[in-house]
């Protein structure tokens, strides 16, 4: 069953229910916390695929990996300036 919860990380509560913050700093930090931790874990992903020998590079030169958020700020609803973020090299033989 889905509960929202990010598990591991420093908080363990709904994300949406503080993506909501209205302006609160504790709310405001405990989303800092939770995309903290879903970088932390976009780079350990990103270390195993580069220890990983694949052909003239590493796995990693054999990906493209797409990280983003589809909102950009979750107490407004606002889609402008997304963050996304392209990682790889994605080569063709």
């Amino acid at each position: 069953m889905a509960t929202g919860v990010t598990p591991r990380s420093a908080y363990q509560k709904r994300h949406h229910d503080v993506s909501h913050h209205g302006c609160d700093v504790t709310k405001q930090k405990k989303i800092q916390a939770i995309n903290t931790f879903h970088v932390g874990e976009l780079a350990y992903l990103l270390g195993k695929l580069k220890a990983v020998p694949g052909g003239d590079g590493t796995l990693l030169d054999r990906c493209l990996i797409l990280y983003g958020s589809g909102i950009s700020d979750g107490d407004t609803h606002n889609h402008d300036d997304l963050p996304i973020l392209l990682a790889g090299a994605e080569t063709a033989p």
